[in-house]
């Protein structure tokens, strides 16, 4: 037997595990196997076992006592054991029915975990949407004090930094809303603190104006005090400049001053709360349209005359209105545009233009027109001082001239009303040499008489031209020490001065002529002669003024021969010497109704009519006193058309449809009258009368009458020049009225002449046809 084998079985006998020992014999069989030591094995671990029976005999011999004694208590523990055993089922038992109950607890617990991590989130929840609405009510209560930016700012930190907490829950959605209102009610509120802003600055915009004109005023007072003499010499600086020289003297600030003052928070919070919320260009549209709807207001509803307060007051708002639009310009840049600005200010200018012309011109007061071109001068130069165009101010301001002019003719034209109505029509005379310096001196030059002496004209021709001079200096109050309009004015008075006198003096004395006798009339045209050296006169003075102005030399030589006037005066005696013999026609008409002609008569008359010796009488005591005074053209001119018109009456009286016969004896009568009328003509002391031969037509009538040389009628030639002056139809007349009183009966003596007249007739009525 080998060592290792017995060596191992030996190793495996003092191991006092079985389970050990089964363990290693395995290993022990495959040794044995190996080594052919099966037997050896085998009789060895026989020994071993006799050997342990042995001994467990003698154990079981020393140990029965107490094998039996630990038989008897291992039954007892036994017993116990089955106790136990029934003990721990119930207890086991118990313990499953506590597990279960563990369990639920536990599902309990986890289930208060999750309520308790709920609970958590929803407490950070409600935090974050307490401070939601915390920090919202912080907006509302800056809101309700008017800061409004702080209010949105909150509103954006909202938005920006506590939504995203609460996202994904309703209350997102509401809290946005909320928002949403809170911006909406920032910008509604910040609108309604501008509009009443507005509203405020619309009551200081006429103080606003008033404190600008006052300050423009005493500027310009102070200016025109200082150079004086520039409104005098109109060439020592361009007009504009030295208008504009006026805004030098004025500094002042004319919304922050002791008696107004105007902010722009309001406007400024407005534009930056819509700049912030990002719509800023519909509010720059909304408060365009609403100052285009304010500057509407401004204007008077209904301007229906020239109202000084209503006017002022406009024109004060307007200035205060524009102030505030340059204000903004500057202090808000890139809210207003330039052009918007003076598109409004186009606006307003047309309105007020389009309204003060309307009424300018119908207004007859100029002290209220004076004071109303004031205001707008003012109104002007405000605006140039913040860079606003004036050109069409400057352009009312010129056509206000006009009206100034209509309404200053007016006002004088009651003086000339008084001269006329006041004027004896006779020759003035001057009895001092006060009267002379007063009412001559300044008009006429005439040659040096000792007074008291006499003139041709009346008084009348003094007192307009004192009216006229009067006329001319009021006209250029207009200017009031504006140089710009000083120059229009000069270059309108002319015209006014020209259209005074013809459409005003000369057309006033038109109206008169009814109303005045023939030697009044007389008087009146030499008043129009009169009136041409100081009219002229004064014209010329105006024209030298003008010329000076523009030219800067007040030498300035100057031909004037107005063609206005003249021809004006020129026409105004024309019509009054028609008047004249239109006055001197109806009483030559009236006398010859009143004659008596038997044209039917067999007793020729000897003697002249009776209205005829009335009538010449008449017509002498006119030529010779009532026409005296004329000129010799002027009265040569009344004499010629008197007498043309006698010498057409009678020929019509002669050539009455009514009259069907003329007896020789009539047409003798008829020639004594045309004799006794070519003799009154002869002695009118005008030699051009005697040489027209006003009565040749006449003449030639009553010789057609009493003709009796049949070779008259049947030479044609000869007729032709005989009664030359005759009209075929009142040839026609005659020869009819001629042809009755000579007989048809062929075997008379007349039948010849009733031939002849017979075919001279149906030569005439040829020529009439």
């Amino acid at each position: 037997m080998d060592f290792d084998c017995l060596e191992f079985v030996n190793k495996i006998a003092t191991i006092e595990s079985n389970g050990d020992t089964l363990d290693h014999l395995p290993r022990l069989i495959t040794l044995a196997c190996q080594k052919n030591q099966e037997q050896q094995v085998y009789q060895r671990l026989n020994e071993l076992g006799n050997k342990n029976a042995i001994r467990v005999e003698q154990l079981c011999a020393e140990n029965n006592q107490d094998f039996s004694k630990s038989v008897y208590q291992l039954s007892v523990v036994r017993n116990e054991l089955h106790s136990l055993r029934s003990h721990i089922a119930d207890l086991n038992t118990d313990i499953q029915a506590s597990g279960k109950d563990l369990k639920n607890m536990k599902q309990q617990l986890n289930s208060l975990k999750d309520s308790e991590r709920r609970l958590f989130l929803y407490q950070d929840l409600t935090q974050s949407c307490l401070q939601i609405f915390y920090k919202l009510k912080d907006a509302q209560e800056l809101l309700s004090k008017k800061q409004y930016l702080s209010s949105l700012r909150i509103c954006s930190e909202v938005q920006k930094i506590y939504l995203k907490r609460i996202e994904g829950l309703t209350i997102h959605t509401l809290v946005q809303q909320m928002i949403s209102k809170m911006q909406n009610s920032v910008c509604s509120s910040a609108l309604e603190d501008l509009h009443e802003w507005l509203f405020a600055l619309r009551k200081k915009l006429p103080l606003v104006g008033e404190i600008c004109f006052k300050e423009i005023d005493e500027a310009r007072r102070r200016w025109a005090k200082n150079y004086r003499e520039d409104l005098i010499n109109l060439t020592t600086r361009t007009p504009f400049s030295l208008d504009l020289a006026i805004l030098e003297y004025v500094d002042f600030d004319p919304l922050d001053n002791d008696l107004v003052k105007v902010d722009f928070n309001s406007l400024y919070v407005c534009v930056q709360v819509h700049s912030y919320l990002g719509i800023l260009s519909s509010f720059q549209a909304s408060f365009e349209k609403d100052r285009k709807r304010q500057q509407e207001f401004l204007a008077p509803k209904s301007l229906e005359s020239i109202n000084l307060e209503v006017i002022g007051e406009w024109l004060k708002s307007v200035a205060g209105y524009m102030i505030v639009e340059y204000y903004i310009l500057q202090e808000i840049p890139n809210f207003r545009s330039y052009e918007e600005v003076q598109n409004i200010w186009a606006i307003i200018c047309d309105k007020l233009i389009e309204s003060i012309l309307r009424v300018a011109f119908s207004e007859q007061s100029t002290t209220a027109i004076i004071k109303m071109k004031n205001n707008i001068v003012l109104l002007m130069h405000t605006m140039e001082r913040f860079g606003f165009a004036t050109q069409s101010l400057h352009s009312l301001s010129v056509e206000l001239i006009d009206a100034f002019g209509g309404a200053l003719m007016f006002k004088h034209l009651a003086s000339f009303e008084e001269a006329f109505e006041t004027d004896l029509y006779a020759p003035m005379v001057i009895n001092n040499e006060k009267e002379y310096d007063e009412l001559i001196a300044p008009y006429w030059t005439l040659p040096p008489a000792p007074l008291p002496r006499m003139v041709e004209f009346s008084k009348m021709c003094s007192l307009c031209c004192i009216t006229l001079s009067k006329f001319t200096r009021h006209f250029f109050m207009f200017s009031n020490d504006s140089i710009t309009l000083a120059l229009d004015v000069q270059e309108k008075i002319p015209r006014f001065y020209r259209r005074f006198i013809l459409h005003s003096l000369l057309e006033k004395l038109k109206h008169l002529y009814p109303k005045l006798n023939l030697s009044q009339m007389a008087q009146l045209v030499k008043n129009f002669y009169a009136f041409e050296e100081p009219l002229l006169q004064m014209e010329k003075t105006l024209i030298i003024s003008k010329s000076t102005s523009h030219a800067g030399n007040e030498n300035v030589n100057v031909n004037i021969k107005s063609s206005d006037i003249l021809e004006g005066l020129a026409n105004a005696r024309k019509s009054a010497l028609h008047e004249i013999f239109v006055k001197i026609n109806h009483k030559i008409d009236d006398f010859i109704g009143l004659a008596e002609y038997d044209w039917s008569t067999t007793v020729a008359r000897t003697a002249p009519s009776g209205f005829l010796q009335e009538m010449v009488p008449y017509l002498q005591t006119i030529y010779l006193d009532s026409l005296a005074g004329l000129p010799n053209h002027d009265k040569s001119y009344v004499y010629l058309e008197t007498l043309d018109h006698l010498c057409t009456a009678m020929i019509d009286l002669l050539s009455n449809p009514a009259i069907r016969r003329v007896s020789s004896a009539a047409a003798e009568g008829f020639k004594v009258d045309v004799e006794y009328l070519e003799s009154f003509a002869s002695q009118v002391p005008d030699q051009s009368i005697v040489n027209a031969d006003s009565f040749i037509e006449l003449r030639q009538c009553a010789n057609l009458l009493l003709g009796d040389n049949i070779e008259d009628y049947m030479d044609t030639d000869k007729f032709n020049r005989d009664f030359n002056r005759l009209h075929p139809s009142t040839s026609v007349k005659l020869l009819e009225r001629l042809i009755s009183g000579y007989s048809a009966n062929p075997l008379s003596n007349d039948r010849p002449k009733r031939r002849a007249i017979e075919n001279l007739l149906t030569v005439f009525r040829r020529k009439t046809n």
